[in-house]
């Protein structure tokens, strides 16, 4: 028996996909790129010139009691539609199937997670901020701090400071898992492509 999967991916995604496909015995029998683009009107902005002198003297400029925007917004549909058959007969059958669940079982884990870097650039902002407010004030004793400043002065550091640090840390830890990840999906599909072989050398 013949079975058949299709999937729709992004254009850029097709030979990633066909590889992983592949190697757990698939065949891609079928592919296609849709491209549709159109454009739809999203609103439109009236404004009228008014009675006033200006109002009179862009009314007999250009003719009209005043403007009229319309909002456009273009649309892109872009995607690869891949249809795939594999035969149910095939030597190896159940192993390259179990070997495919166990590897889209893991694919949860494989989004590369983001660095804190938007945390950090303002935690750096209000730091620097604070520091030029230090020495300005240690220069120019003309400059009585009230005390609110002082509290948002140690404030600050002591809450986004910690913030920044297990935020890296957990990011750590998260880049690991990632890593870790990829790794095992690779030997799942290095084990397959393996059986694969096999069976291809049998025929």
């Amino acid at each position: 028996m013949i079975e058949q999967k299709t999937e729709r991916v992004h254009p850029g995604q097709v030979d990633l996909v066909t590889e992983i496909y592949t190697g757990f015995g698939w065949t891609l029998t079928y592919s296609d790129e849709v491209y549709d683009e159109n454009t739809e009107i999203v609103g439109v902005d009236v404004k009228a010139y008014g009675d006033g002198i200006v109002g009179s003297f862009m009314k007999g400029f250009t003719g009209n009691d005043g403007t009229v925007n319309v909002r456009r917004r273009r649309n892109i549909t872009n995607y690869a539609v891949l249809t795939f058959s594999r035969d149910t007969g095939m030597a190896n059958y159940e192993e390259l199937k179990e070997l495919e669940r166990q590897y889209y079982g893991y694919l949860d884990c494989a989004d590369e997670p983001r660095k804190p870097v938007k945390r950090t650039v303002i935690s750096a902002i209000l730091w620097g901020l604070i520091i030029v407010s230090v020495i300005m004030a240690i220069f120019d004793t003309s400059i009585k701090a009230e005390l609110w400043e002082i509290i948002v002065c140690v404030a600050v550091p002591l809450v986004t400071l910690p913030l920044v640090i297990l935020s890296w840390v957990n990011y750590k830890k998260k880049y690991a898992a990632y890593e870790n990840c990829i790794a095992v999906l690779s030997d799942i599909l290095n084990q397959a492509y393996e059986i694969s072989n096999t069976a291809d050398s049998h025929i």
